[in-house]
């Protein structure tokens, strides 16, 4: 229980292969955004051509606190997966990291129709800290991961117009 998933999915007219550079190049972290408890926070990404498994950078937070996003797998055209870690931020005590996992396929009922997925896990310190996610935080991180989405597919129908 210590382990929380979030999962969103939707489908788009459009082959995978053209939607995965923008699923990639898309704000990741926007999902936290608007999100109270969450706070302000900031980073500075280096064009993609640095981007290989392995990469990371630092997240700002407002209070002065920063936390450390990998780059851990990235399969052009079908996946990539990121780790957040090392929070030093008051907000995220209980927060041990946040993975998140993002796949574009084939959608294999519609031809020529693909398949975007992304899960984001919640690792918590203690089994406290993942219920209070459980009770007071899961439904508004689902709510944003399916509002974040919909821009994704907006993105990908507009480009491959």
């Amino acid at each position: 229980m210590r382990v929380q998933s979030v999962k969103s999915y939707a489908v788009i007219d459009t082959a995978p292969e053209k939607a995965f550079d923008i699923v990639f190049m898309s704000d990741h972290l926007s999902v936290f955004n608007n999100i109270g408890y969450v706070g302000a926070f900031f980073y500075v990404l280096p064009n993609i051509h640095f981007f290989r498994p392995g990469y990371q950078h630092r997240i700002y937070f407002e209070d002065g606190g920063n936390a450390v996003r990998k780059l851990n797998t990235y399969l052009p055209g079908i996946s990539f997966s990121a780790m957040i870690y090392d929070f030093s931020s008051w907000r995220y005590r209980g927060l041990g990291c946040i993975d998140y996992f993002y796949f574009v396929s084939e959608d294999l009922e519609k031809k020529g129709y693909g398949i975007i997925e992304f899960e984001y896990r919640f690792q918590f310190r203690s089994t406290v800290w993942a219920f209070m996610f459980y009770i007071f935080g899961r439904r508004i991180v689902q709510k944003r991961m399916d509002t974040v989405l919909s821009i994704i597919v907006q993105d990908v129908s507009a480009a491959c117009l």
